[in-house]
């Protein structure tokens, strides 16, 4: 269909194309949940689309087309992870090759219209909703929290919703967003405003059958910066409970990069013995116990090259994810990553249980 539109001269010259593409490999080592040795070679093409149809009506699509091969495709664990779908309302993934040697499959990684009125910005379709300023943890997310233990961190699955973003001044917004998942509504609406030198927002949303109402700010004190939320949700299966994160940054002149944050997860059990391993699994909730702490450092080694250390630490079983990386730029669209998740704890604690995982990562820009 590209093909086509592209190659019909009239319809091309009168709507605007923005194309833009990147390829990535993600090799990986470690084991499965059962004990199993495994390797894994993700191969992932994105083509992303923008055009201006009308004045006021444009539209995206960021499509892949994901292929992957080794060891961990003959393991128990496989036929879990393809079959497993985010929790979305459409179903935008369609396998193409499954073989013992290769699984191939394409996706809508984003597809939607977003209509420009005077009154407001209209979007809808598979989109991220960006709520919270927390950059481990934003319980004032329900649509897309981060799950920073992911391998692949800064893929957000996306909402299936429609979301009206108002403009009532200069410095305020009001976003109203509604998303269906299966057997699951979400509406939510969200105030922007800026106070002073500190941006800030309240929220509210009635998830399900659950109510929560939020709060975040991000601003500076002296030359740092320093971010927050804080969420409490009127829960159906749990007790209510409260979720609270407090962070700050600060990058020095000889380019060191520091992030610090702490999260207070009421919904999480302090005893390992109560984790919620099947709610975890499912996506339903992110994290498992009740405390955590976070640091991490970023530091340019050269014009090329750049180190970093993420550490997470459960406070509650002691238990703690460490992420040491280098990154080196290949050419100015080129880059790669080497890096290693390494875990530690006691078999039934949250980071323990898992074991650790080795990567190497290239990517082009296109």
């Amino acid at each position: 269909m590209l093909v086509l539109v592209l190659g019909s001269g009239s319809f091309a010259s009168a709507v605007n194309f923005e194309l833009a593409s990147n390829y990535k490999n993600l090799y990986s080592i470690s084991k499965t949940v059962q004990g199993e040795n495994y390797n894994l070679d993700l191969n992932r093409f994105r083509l992303q689309i923008r055009s201006q149809i009308l004045d006021n009506l444009s539209w995206e699509t960021q499509y892949d087309m994901e292929w992957y091969i080794g060891s961990f495709l003959r393991t128990l664990a496989f036929p879990a992870f393809k079959n497993y779908r985010p929790p979305t309302n459409f179903d935008l993934i369609s396998p193409l090759i499954d073989t013992e040697n290769l699984y191939a499959r394409q996706k809508l990684y984003r597809f939607y219209l977003n209509i420009s009125t005077p009154a407001g910005d209209v979007k809808l379709g598979r989109q991220k909703i960006p709520w919270g300023t927390g950059k481990v943890w934003n319980p004032t997310d329900p649509f897309n929290p981060i799950a920073y233990t992911s391998l692949e961190r800064e893929e957000r699955a996306g909402v299936d919703a429609i979301s009206y973003e108002m403009p009532l001044s200069a410095l305020s917004s009001l976003n109203l967003v509604y998303s269906q998942r299966p057997s699951l509504s979400t509406w939510g609406g969200r105030l922007h405003t800026h106070i002073g030198a500190t941006d800030c927002s309240l929220l509210g949303v009635k998830n399900g059958e659950n109510y929560m109402l939020g709060f975040d700010f991000a601003g500076q004190i002296l030359s740092a910066g320093i971010h927050g939320e804080a969420a409490f949700t009127r829960s159906v299966m749990d007790a209510d409970y409260a979720q609270v994160v407090i962070g700050c940054d600060y990058t020095f002149p000889n380019s060191l990069y520091c992030l610090m944050e702490l999260y207070h997860n009421g919904q999480g059990k302090s005893n390992s013995a109560e984790y919620q391993w099947n709610r975890w699994l499912s996506g339903e909730i992110t994290n498992l116990a009740k405390n955590y702490g976070f640091l991490g450092v970023t530091y340019e080694l050269s014009s090329r090259i750049k180190g970093g250390s993420y550490y997470l630490y459960n406070l509650d079983d002691n238990s703690s994810f460490w992420n040491p990386f280098v990154e080196y730029s290949l050419t100015e669209n080129a880059s790669g990553l080497v890096g290693g998740y390494l875990v530690n704890g006691k078999s039934n604690s949250e980071f323990g249980s898992f074991s650790n995982n080795y990567y190497l990562q290239l990517r082009w820009f296109f």
